[in-house]
């Protein structure tokens, strides 16, 4: 017996079983049914191996994203061009919206404004905020370093510096500005900063001697306090009592006067004389002393009463008005109380007559008018 013929009987009783196991479908009207036995092997090949179909995503609906609109603006900066040292001022710089109603603003009598147009533009996801900083060495300044404001659409921003000048002087300032893009609150993006001005400006300080102006109020004060100091002597020889300059005197028309050979008097000389020695009955001239270019006459003269008694040698001395009273007068201020025991001294006042210098030849002006005075001798006559 072949040992394959139990093999393929086993076989046939198992596939009989499996036939008689499988339902019958009765077909549907219309539908077309398809067997494995009627079905190409392709297609079925085709089928098992084909992937399962994966579903589409839902689609949302279309949003566009906000584009940020750029903001022009004017930079208006105002500065003062001339400053006196030991003053303060003041600096400004604003960030202004454009619009059809800006007028350029000064806000202080002598200061210069200079404008400037900027674009400003936010970006998404930012905060956006302007920066300022003024560089000013020679000067105190406040405040000091980076001044951060924030900026909001249609919104001015201004910073102000107070300066205080340090020495006199031509110096230098230097203001900028800067936008800042500072990420919002949760986001990673980075800072960003970006210059939109910047200017170098001159100013000029002025100052008296290199003094602030405090200081050369009080050198004032005290130069005119030590100049009061040393004119004090002057003042006091202005205000001092005024002394009698000259007396006015009738002349003595009854005094004698007896000259020596060879000399002679004017009429006015001779009114001088009767006028300084009126007391006396004679005048006996004893000789003539030679007084330089001033002109004056001085005589040495003994003067005599009327019982016949003489007094002491005297010198008398005419010249103009002027030059006599001024003599006197230094004599009584500067000499009188210095001079030592033996030394002639004045007798008294200067005397005058008045009309004694009237020239009826001279029709432009009087002659000048001429005064006498008296000092003591001290010596022997001859």
């Amino acid at each position: 017996m072949k040992w394959w013929l139990p093999v393929a009987v086993l076989l046939a009783l198992v596939l009989t079983a499996c036939a008689g196991s499988t339902p019958i479908t009765e077909p549907v009207e219309g539908t077309r049914v398809v067997t494995a036995e009627s079905e190409p092997a392709a297609t079925r090949e085709a089928v098992a191996t084909e992937p399962p179909a994966t579903p589409l995503p839902t689609q949302l609906p279309y949003a566009p994203t906000a584009t940020p609109v750029a903001e022009v603006r004017i930079v208006e900066l105002e500065w003062p061009p001339e400053m006196r040292l030991g003053d303060s001022d003041l600096l400004r710089l604003s960030l202004l919206p454009q619009g059809e109603d800006y007028v350029i603003t000064t806000e202080f009598e002598g200061h210069e404004t200079l404008t400037n147009t900027v674009q400003v533009t936010p970006r998404e996801g930012y905060d956006l905020h302007a920066l300022a900083r003024l560089d000013a060495v020679t000067f105190t300044h406040s405040p000091e370093g980076d001044q951060l404001r924030t900026l909001m659409l249609g919104e001015p921003v201004s910073w102000r510096w107070t300066l205080t000048p340090q020495q006199a002087g031509q110096h230098r300032l230097s203001i900028y500005l800067a936008l800042q893009w500072l990420p919002t609150a949760g986001s990673a993006l980075p800072a960003r900063e970006a210059e939109i001005f910047s200017r170098g400006l001159t100013v000029q300080v002025l100052s008296f001697m290199g003094l602030t102006k405090t200081q050369a109020m009080w050198a004032g004060i005290m130069a005119l306090l030590f100049g009061s100091t040393l004119s004090l002597p002057f003042v006091a020889f202005v205000l001092r009592p005024r002394l009698v300059s000259s007396l006015a005197a009738a002349p003595n028309n009854n005094l004698l006067i007896e000259l020596p050979p060879g000399y002679d008097l004017s009429a006015r000389e001779a009114t001088l004389l009767r006028a300084l020695f009126r007391a006396y009955v004679r005048l006996t001239v004893k000789a003539e002393f030679r007084s330089g270019y001033s002109g004056a006459r001085i005589f040495l003269a003994l003067p005599i009463r009327a019982d016949g008694r003489a007094d002491a040698h005297t010198i008398a001395k005419l010249g103009e008005r002027s030059s006599i009273e001024q003599e006197f007068e230094n004599y009584e201020t500067f000499v009188k109380h210095t001079l030592p025991p033996m030394t002639a001294r004045i007798q008294n006042a200067p005397v005058v007559v008045p009309g004694a210098g009237w020239n009826p030849f001279q029709r432009e002006r009087e002659q000048p008018e001429w005064a006498a005075l008296r000092y003591t001798f001290i010596g022997e006559p001859g």
